[in-house]
């Protein structure tokens, strides 16, 4: 048999496994996320690349925590953080969001060390608004308010190390305020993010 063949073969073994994924006893993960939320009504703005979202947002930000409950089911914990800068004629106004997500876990494969996964669930935001003078950089008027959102991801997870987990997933987010805040009530759109868990 050929080197190569050889190295396909072995790669093979080792994602196959039954052993290798440690879920199995490993039931809690602690993990950092970073991407893009781009909400639908800002599509008129050029986006900087996938995972920087538009010149004048934030990249997208969370802590998460995610517990196996059951089998293939698990729940999940999320805080994150976005802001965006509206530039007006005669000031800025910067939003910022925070959803609070709560979620169910579908984890598709068994002790494979790529995990695909189902993530749906809903949560709360707090959104606030603050506007500055242009010229004189002070603070004209600031709100905050609550809304809520609800969310569809699919992802893919890699396990290099017993303790480390990479985490990639793409969805659906609808957020919606029930007042107008920045340029809308509506900040659905997609959301593409990269992270890393720390598996207990």
């Amino acid at each position: 048999m050929k080197y190569f063949e050889k190295q396909i073969l072995f790669l093979i073994i080792i994602l196959l496994w039954p052993n290798f994924s440690y879920t199995q006893v490993k039931k809690n993960k602690l993990g950092i996320i970073f991407g893009q939320w781009q909400p639908n009504l800002l599509k008129s703005e050029k986006p900087i690349s996938v995972f920087t979202g538009t010149a004048n947002s934030s990249p997208y930000f969370a802590l998460n925590y995610d517990r196996v409950l059951f089998g293939n089911i698990g729940a999940h914990f999320s805080v994150g953080y976005w802001n965006h800068l509206f530039e007006r004629a005669d000031h800025d106004e910067t939003l910022s969001i925070l959803p609070l997500e709560f979620g169910i876990e579908h984890q598709l494969i068994d002790n494979f060390v790529l995990s695909p996964y189902v993530l749906y669930g809903a949560g709360f935001l707090l959104g606030r608004s603050e506007k500055k003078d242009k010229l004189k950089n002070f603070s004209l008027d600031h709100f905050t308010t609550t809304g809520i959102g609800f969310f569809l991801l699919t992802g893919l997870r890699f396990l290099p190390l017993e303790t480390i987990e990479l985490d990639l997933n793409f969805g659906y987010l609808y957020a919606r305020f029930p007042i107008k805040v920045g340029s809308g009530e509506d900040y659905s759109g997609v959301r593409a993010t990269l992270g890393i868990n720390y598996v207990f």
